[in-house]
C-alpha cells in the first residue's frame, strides 16, 4: 500500500509538473502571440499613417511648386503644379500603357500629357491630338491659342446643341440664319462689342509720384497694360471711402475715371499674360474672347431673348428699394436674430414682365423705387463621383431626356458654350463646376458685399455692372454678418451711408473698382470680397469651380476668412 501510494504521490507529482510545464508553454505561446499580433497591427498603423502622410507631402510639394521641364517620362517632359495622388496614379498607369505599346518601336511611340496643375491637356504628336491611350479625341475641337503659356491648349465648344428641347433646338437655327457663323462672323462680332455693346470706355485712375505717397504707394502698373505676371502688391487699392465718395454706390450714372486695380487682357493677344494671374489666384478680367462675343450678339438681338425666355416665371427678387441682400431662412431649429425680418421677397416673375419694369421710366429706377432681381439658373451637368470625360460625360449627361415638368434649363450650357469644355480659361477645376447663375440687373440694383467659398468666372453678355472689390485679407474690417446668421457672410454695413460710429473698422477697408462690360469675363478667386452695382439694364451669367488652390495661398486665401469666424 506504502508502495501503491508513493507511487501515486509520485504519479501525480509527474502530472502536475508536466501540467504545469504544459501552462507554461501555453502562456509564453499566449504572450508570443499576443506580441505578433500586436506588432502586426502597429506595422499595419504605421504603414496607413505613412501612406496618408505620403499623400499630403506629395500634393503640398506639388501644390508648392512648378517644373516648366524636367523629369523624362517616355521621353517627353512633364509639368507639374497641385498634381494630386489620383494624376500620380493615373501617369503611372500611362507610363504602363505606353511601355506595354511601345515596345521600344517609335512607330508607337505616345505623347504624354501634360499636366499643368490646373488643366490637363496633350502636346501634338506629328500634327494629331491624341489622348493618353493614343487615340484621337472626337471632333477633333482642340485649338492652340495665341501664344504657349505652359502648353496650354482651350477645347473648343463642338457647336453641337446640347438640349433635347425642339423648340430651343429651333430657335437656335433660326438665329443662326439671321446672325450666320460664317468667314466674316468673328470681325462682325468684334465690333458689334466694340462700338454698339459697349458704349464708352472707363479710365483707370494712374498715381503719380505725389498722389501716390498719398494713397499709401506707388501703382507701379497700367491696367489696360499689365506686365508679364502680377506685380507686387497686385492688385492696388484704395481706401473705401475714397472710392465710395468719388462714386457713391446709389447713383448709377458712370464716371469718366474710376479706382481700377484689376488688369483688362485681350484674349486675341494675351493668353500668356492670363494663364500666370491665374496660377497667381488673383483676379483679372479677359476681354472679346470668341466665343464669348457669339453669345453677346446673340442676346444683343432685341428679340431673341424674349422669345427664348418668353414670359416663363422663374425665381426673382423683390425689393422695396435698389438694395438687394442675401438671406436664407434659418434651418435645423436654428433661431432668428431679434427683430429680424427678410431684407428682400422671394417671388416668380416672367422675362417679359421683368423687361418691361427694367426699361419703364427713369423716374421708377431711381434709389428709393422698389427693383427687381431676374434670376435664370442651370443645375451643375457634372455629378460627384464622375468625370466629365467618362460614362457620365457632359453630352451624355445633357442628352438625359431633361426632368418631365422641370426647370433644369440646360439650354444656358449651349447659350453659354465657352463654359462648356473640360479645357477652357474659365473653369480651373471642371470636375466641381456648380451649374450656371444667371442674374439680369434693372438699372440701380445693389447686391451687397459678401464673398463666394470657390472660384467664380463672371461674364457680362449685356449692360454695364460696377463691382468694388476687396481680398479676403479686409475680412475683419467689413464687418460681417456671423456665421448662422441668416445673411452670414455677407458686410452688414450700408456702403451707400456708412455708420461710421456702428463699424469704425469700415473706415479703414481697402478697395478697388472694376466696370464690367459686355463681352467680360472678370476671373475671381476664391474668398474675395465684391459689391455689385448695376449701372443699367444688364444680363450677368457666373460659373464656380472649385475651392481648392496650392497651399502657399492659403495665408491669403482661407485664414483670413477663418480669424473671421467662417
Amino acid at each position: 500500500q506504502i508502495t501503491n501510494n508513493n507511487g501515486f504521490s509520485n504519479s501525480m507529482a509527474h502530472y502536475r509538473t508536466g501540467m504545469t510545464n504544459n501552462n507554461n508553454a501555453t502562456t509564453r505561446t499566449y504572450y508570443l502571440y499576443t506580441a505578433l499580433r500586436l506588432l502586426t497591427g502597429c506595422a499595419i498603423a504605421l504603414f496607413l499613417i505613412s501612406t496618408i502622410a505620403m499623400h499630403f507631402m506629395v500634393q503640398d510639394i506639388m501644390n508648392d511648386q512648378f517644373q516648366s521641364g524636367g523629369g523624362s517620362v517616355v521621353e517627353h517632359n512633364i509639368q507639374q503644379e497641385d498634381v494630386t495622388h489620383d494624376t500620380i496614379r493615373k501617369r503611372k498607369k500611362f507610363e504602363r500603357k505606353a511601355h506595354m505599346k511601345g515596345h521600344g518601336d517609335h512607330r508607337h511611340k505616345m505623347q504624354a500629357p501634360i499636366i499643368s496643375g490646373e488643366e490637363q491637356v496633350y502636346e501634338k504628336d506629328n500634327g494629331q491630338n491624341t489622348d493618353a491611350s493614343g487615340n484621337t479625341p472626337p471632333d477633333d475641337n482642340v485649338h492652340n491659342v495665341v501664344g504657349n503659356a505652359n502648353h496650354f491648349e482651350i477645347e473648343q465648344p463642338s457647336g453641337e446643341i446640347m438640349s433635347t428641347v425642339q423648340e430651343y433646338i429651333d430657335l437656335r437655327k433660326k438665329y443662326d440664319v439671321i446672325l450666320p457663323d460664317d468667314a466674316g462672323a468673328e470681325a462682325r462680332r468684334l465690333a458689334y462689342a466694340q462700338t454698339v455693346a459697349r458704349v464708352r470706355s472707363y479710365k483707370p485712375i494712374l498715381l503719380d509720384d505725389a498722389d501716390s505717397a498719398n494713397a499709401g504707394g506707388r501703382m507701379s502698373y497700367d491696367p489696360l497694360n499689365c506686365p508679364d505676371e502680377p506685380p507686387d502688391g497686385y492688385p492696388y487699392t484704395w481706401n473705401v471711402l475714397d472710392v465710395i465718395n468719388h462714386w457713391p454706390p446709389d447713383d448709377p450714372t458712370p464716371r469718366n475715371e474710376i479706382h481700377q486695380g484689376l488688369c483688362v487682357f485681350q484674349y486675341a493677344t494675351d493668353i500668356d499674360k492670363t494663364l500666370a494671374y491665374r496660377k497667381a489666384e488673383v483676379p483679372y478680367v479677359v476681354r472679346d474672347d470668341p466665343q464669348v462675343l457669339k453669345t453677346v450678339e446673340r442676346w444683343g438681338h432685341p428679340d431673341y431673348l424674349k422669345e427664348l425666355l418668353q414670359n416663363n416665371e422663374e425665381m426673382t427678387e423683390h425689393s422695396e428699394n435698389n438694395h438687394f441682400m442675401y438671406w436664407k431662412e434659418p434651418r435645423n431649429g436654428k433661431r432668428k436674430p431679434q427683430d429680424w425680418k427678410p431684407p428682400t421677397e422671394i417671388t416668380r416673375m416672367g422675362y417679359l414682365d421683368w423687361l418691361e419694369r427694367a426699361d419703364g421710366p427713369q423716374s421708377d429706377l431711381l434709389s428709393d423705387k422698389e427693383h427687381w432681381y431676374y434670376r435664370i439658373n442651370a443645375a451643375p451637368i457634372h455629378f460627384p463621383g464622375h468625370e466629365r470625360g467618362g460614362k457620365m460625360g457632359l453630352k451624355n449627361k445633357l442628352r438625359k431626356p431633361e426632368k418631365k415638368g422641370g426647370k433644369s434649363n440646360v439650354f444656358l450650357f449651349d447659350e453659354l458654350a465657352f463654359f462648356q469644355s473640360d479645357k477652357n480659361l474659365y473653369l480651373v477645376s471642371p470636375d466641381e463646376e456648380r451649374g450656371i447663375n444667371c442674374r439680369f440687373g434693372m438699372k440701380g440694383v445693389i447686391a451687397e458685399n459678401h464673398y463666394d467659398a470657390s472660384r467664380n468666372s463672371i461674364a457680362l453678355m449685356l449692360g454695364e455692372r460696377r463691382y468694388i472689390l476687396a481680398d479676403p485679407g479686409q475680412c475683419s474690417k467689413l464687418a460681417l454678418y456671423p456665421l448662422g446668421h441668416p445673411s452670414g457672410r455677407h458686410s452688414a454695413v450700408d456702403w451707400s451711408e456708412p455708420d461710421l460710429e456702428k463699424y469704425p473698422q469700415f473706415r479703414h477697408a481697402q478697395v478697388n473698382e472694376i466696370v464690367l462690360q459686355a463681352g467680360d469675363v472678370m476671373y475671381l478667386p476664391l474668398n474675395w470680397f465684391h459689391y455689385i452695382i448695376s449701372l443699367n439694364r444688364n444680363y450677368q451669367c457666373n460659373i464656380r469651380s472649385g475651392d481648392k488652390v496650392a497651399r502657399r495661398h492659403h495665408e491669403r486665401l482661407f485664414d483670413p476668412i477663418k480669424s473671421c469666424g467662417f
